[in-house]
């Protein structure tokens, strides 16, 4: 299905098809249009610290410690393939899980922010 940038701009080329612009030019191929997280098919998440009793946390992603959350704070954005994952607060410093494990599925363009409280 089209997007509404094509229609608008086929009815650009309608209205002013003597224009210095090809008809052609305008209506380029919808792919042109598509956002890296379309074209590589990813999704961005964030992590959260919402500790109650002042613990930091490592954020494990599938198996890779990606990220060090103190009580309070937040991680910036990261982006990752649109896909399923594995996900695990421990507590920092030692081997113990703060929440259970999850396994989140991420439809691509999405953003998501996951949080623990321990």
């Amino acid at each position: 299905m089209k997007s509404k940038h094509y229609y608008f701009r086929l009815l650009i080329c309608l209205f002013f098809t003597c224009s210095f612009y090809s008809c052609d030019m305008l209506l380029e191929e919808e792919t042109d249009l598509k956002t890296d997280c379309e074209t590589y098919e990813t999704a961005k998440v964030r992590f959260e610290n919402k500790s109650n009793s002042n613990t930091t946390y490592d954020i494990i992603w599938n198996g890779s410690r990606i990220a060090t959350v103190a009580p309070g704070q937040s991680t910036n954005y990261h982006t990752v393939s649109a896909s399923q994952h594995t996900l695990t607060f421990k507590i920092s410093n030692s081997s113990y899980r703060a929440c259970n494990t999850s396994t989140p599925t991420l439809s691509k363009c999405s953003h998501h922010t996951y949080s623990c409280t321990y």
